[in-house]
């Protein structure tokens, strides 16, 4: 099982919060996810999904570093960039809410990597 320790060591977002805050968001992960269909990533599969729920709960994709989607527009000189909406590069419409965070991108490469389909990976 994912631990306060990995999570924090694999996404920022959780370094700030306190280990007991960490481990209600993985349990709250842990108990939508199917543990056996992740296998030997089931640690950070959950660790990821725990932060996406967190960054959905805090209203969306949160700041630059959790930004996902591509690019739309960038300015040159003040640097600013646009990300849009990453749902239309996912393999489904249920799958377009993870590709809204970097975490969620990032459990969806473990899913593909474990050769789980969408549907099977909820308890």
């Amino acid at each position: 099982m994912a631990t306060a320790a990995l999570a924090k060591r694999l996404v920022p977002e959780f370094a700030t919060l306190s280990d007991a805050d960490v481990e209600e968001w993985i349990a709250d992960a842990t108990t939508l996810l199917n543990a056996a269909a992740f296998g030997v990533s089931w640690p950070h599969a959950c660790a990821y999904f725990a932060d996406h729920l967190y960054l959905q709960a805090q209203g969306g994709a949160g700041g630059s570093s959790t930004a996902a989607g591509p690019v739309t527009s960038v300015r040159d000189r003040g640097w600013a960039v646009t990300y849009g909406s990453s749902s239309s590069s996912s393999s489904s419409s249920g799958d377009a809410e993870l590709g809204e965070t970097i975490p969620g991108r990032r459990f969806l490469q473990l899913r593909k990597m474990a050769g789980i389909g969408s549907g099977r990976v909820l308890s």
